[in-house]
C-alpha cells in the first residue's frame, strides 16, 4: 500500500501535508516510511521503493514479461530510458500506429 499526496495546485498546503504524513507514518508502528517529492508527499511500506514496486509488478500476471521506462534525467535501473514527457508521446503514438 502506497499513497502519494500532491500538493503543486496548493503549495501553502506543504507545512500541514508533511506534518500529517509524518504523523500517519508514526501511527504505523513503523510500517510505513515518508518520502518527499518535488511538491508530494508519498506514504509507502517501509524497505520499498518504486524499483521494488516495479520489479514486483514485473513477476506478476499481466505484468510479466513486460518492461520498466524511465523518464527524466536521474540514475536509473529501468529496461529503458526517455529523456523527457515529449519522447513518451512520441513513442506512444508509435506503439499505437503499428
Amino acid at each position: 500500500m502506497t499513497i502519494a499526496a500532491h500538493y503543486r495546485l496548493a503549495p501553502a498546503a506543504g507545512p500541514a501535508l508533511e506534518s500529517l504524513a509524518e504523523r500517519l507514518a508514526a501511527e504505523s508502528g513503523a510500517a510505513l516510511a515518508v518520502q518527499g517529492g518535488k511538491m508530494v508527499f508519498e506514504l509507502r511500506p517501509v524497505g520499498k521503493d518504486k524499483g521494488t514496486v516495479i520489479a514486483e509488478f514485473l513477476d506478476e500476471a499481466p505484468f510479466r514479461g513486460g518492461m520498466s521506462v524511465k523518464v527524466g534525467a536521474k540514475p536509473t535501473e529501468a529496461n529503458a530510458y526517455l529523456p523527457d514527457i515529449d519522447a513518451v508521446n512520441a513513442w506512444l503514438e508509435r506503439l499505437t500506429a503499428q
